[in-house]
């Protein structure tokens, strides 16, 4: 019973502090999500189509994506309950302190911008800023020649979402 309890144990650590990583880079057509080892979805933009691959484990499939539609559903009549429940909501503080906490749950490791906005005088403006903004794993540029790039790569751990969420509901004082 005891080794049980610990292995259970260890897997709830080690999902706990596996990385989940989100990645989107537009200039080499990579987009994908993906919790580290477990699952992860790839897309694969093509002159055509989108092509979807999903990873579960060692197993990776294909998914193709049919536009095709389906017959409309017949509308199933809505029953009234005689009591309706109230619902709990979040106070505008407790959204904030969500906010704050999930964005510093989140590591961004890697952030680059290459952006024309197709107006030399609003380039020239924006370039110093995006030279000053600009620090190791942020780079940001301006560029004249017309290209759009965007390349955005993010990780974090349930654990830190887990411990977001706590911090909000469980704290008593809402930092």
């Amino acid at each position: 019973m005891l080794w049980v309890l610990l292995i259970l144990l260890l897997i709830l650590t080690i999902l706990l502090l596996l990385p989940i990583e989100v990645e989107m880079d537009t200039k080499k057509d990579i987009y994908r999500a993906a919790w580290k080892g477990i699952v992860g979805l790839r897309v694969v933009p093509d002159s055509e189509q989108w092509h979807w691959y999903f990873q579960f484990f060692f197993i990776q499939k294909e998914w193709h994506w049919t536009a095709e539609k389906s017959q409309p559903k017949a509308a199933k009549t809505a029953k009234t309950s005689p009591r309706k429940q109230k619902k709990r909501s979040m106070s505008a503080r407790q959204m904030w302190a969500l906010f704050k906490n999930m964005l510093r749950a989140i590591t961004i490791k890697r952030l680059e911008v290459n952006w024309d906005t197709d107006d030399y005088v609003r380039n020239a403006y924006l370039f110093p800023l995006f030279l000053m903004a600009s620090k190791g794993r942020r780079q940001l540029r301006i560029n004249f020649k017309g290209e759009h790039d965007i390349a955005i790569f993010l990780q974090t751990r349930l654990g830190r979402i887990a411990w977001a969420f706590l911090r909000v509901f469980i704290h008593p004082k809402i930092t």
